[in-house]
């Protein structure tokens, strides 16, 4: 199954990521979001908010499982993909405010 019908068939079996911490009116049900892609920084700056500890989480550098494939996610997506990925994940797009 290559990419492009690998989003077809999700297409059809698709929670955004919204629906798990947006309630029915579109209010924010949890307190903090973190980011993967700054977790250290984030966990950081949240415990400091949170219990007022200033504390530098030591997170794995070391990727587990990863692929041989290129870095560049994106040259695996055709235009069509593309249009397809912004339109059917458009609330998380916006909410979270991804960049493609």
């Amino acid at each position: 199954m290559n990419v492009s019908e690998y989003l077809r068939w999700r297409a059809t079996d698709l929670n955004q990521q919204t629906s798990f911490i947006l309630d029915d009116d579109s209010n924010c049900l949890i307190d903090k979001i973190l980011s993967f892609e700054n977790l250290t920084d984030d966990l950081k700056l949240f415990f400091k908010e949170t219990n007022q500890i200033d504390i530098t989480p030591n997170l794995p550098k070391q990727k587990l499982n990863t692929s041989k494939r290129d870095r560049d996610y994106k040259i695996y997506y055709n235009n069509l993909d593309i249009e397809l990925l912004s339109k059917l994940h458009k609330p998380d797009i916006n909410y979270f405010n991804f960049k493609f």
